[in-house]
C-alpha cells in the first residue's frame, strides 16, 4: 500500500513541474511610455527642419523572469527573441486606436524593442519588450501617437494574448498574458 501512494505522489509533483514549465514571470508591468532611457529615441527633422531626438510613446512590457530548473535563457551563440502574440480582441483594439496591428509591426518608421538580461546567480532574469506607438511631435521619421485617452485603452486590453520566448526562432515558452501561466509551446 505505501509503494502505490509514493508513485501516485510523484506523479502529482511531476505534472504539476510541467504546468510551471522552465520559467517563471513575476512582477509584470505594462505601460505607456514616453523614456528615451526605456526606449531609446530616433533622430529626425522636426517642422523647422532642425535636427533633434525624437522619444516615441510606446507599448511597454517589463517583467522578471525565474528559471524554475536548470533551463538557461541564452545558449552560447544563441539568438533571442520575445513576442506578444494578440489575440482578436488585442488586434482590434490596436487597429482601432492606431489603424493597424502593432504587434504585426506593419507601421512604416516604428519599431520594437526587445531587452533581456539573463539569469543572475539566483535564477532572476529581466525581460522588457516596447512596441513603438508614434511621436508627439510631427517630424520626418515617423508618424504621430494617438491621444493619451486613445493610448489607456489599448495599454487597457495590452494582456490579451501570449507572451513567447524564442531562442534561435523556436519556441521555447508560453505564457498567457493575463494570468501568466505558463501554456504549452506551439508547435
Amino acid at each position: 500500500m505505501c509503494p502505490n501512494w509514493h508513485v501516485s505522489n510523484w506523479r502529482v509533483g511531476s505534472s504539476a513541474k510541467k504546468e510551471e514549465g522552465p520559467f517563471s514571470i513575476k512582477n509584470f508591468d505594462v505601460s505607456i511610455v514616453n523614456d528615451a532611457k526605456l526606449t531609446g529615441s530616433t533622430e529626425a527633422k522636426d517642422e523647422n527642419g532642425k535636427t533633434k531626438q525624437i522619444v516615441s510613446n510606446s507599448l511597454y512590457y517589463s517583467m522578471d523572469i525565474y528559471k524554475n530548473g536548470r533551463k538557461q535563457l541564452h545558449k552560447r551563440n544563441s539568438e533571442m527573441d520575445v513576442k506578444v502574440i494578440p489575440n482578436d480582441s488585442l488586434i482590434s483594439t490596436s487597429k482601432e486606436v492606431l489603424g493597424y496591428n502593432v504587434f504585426a509591426h506593419t507601421k512604416e518608421g516604428l519599431g520594437t524593442g526587445i531587452g533581456i538580461e539573463d539569469f543572475n546567480d539566483k535564477g532572476k532574469g529581466h525581460i522588457n519588450l516596447d512596441y513603438e506607438l508614434g511621436a508627439n511631435e510631427k517630424n520626418d521619421a515617423g508618424p504621430l501617437s494617438p491621444p493619451k485617452d486613445k493610448l489607456e485603452k489599448l495599454r487597457k486590453k495590452a494582456r490579451e494574448g501570449d507572451l513567447v520566448l524564442y531562442r534561435d526562432k523556436k519556441e521555447i515558452a508560453r505564457y498567457d498574458l493575463k494570468t501568466l501561466k505558463y501554456k504549452e509551446p506551439q508547435k
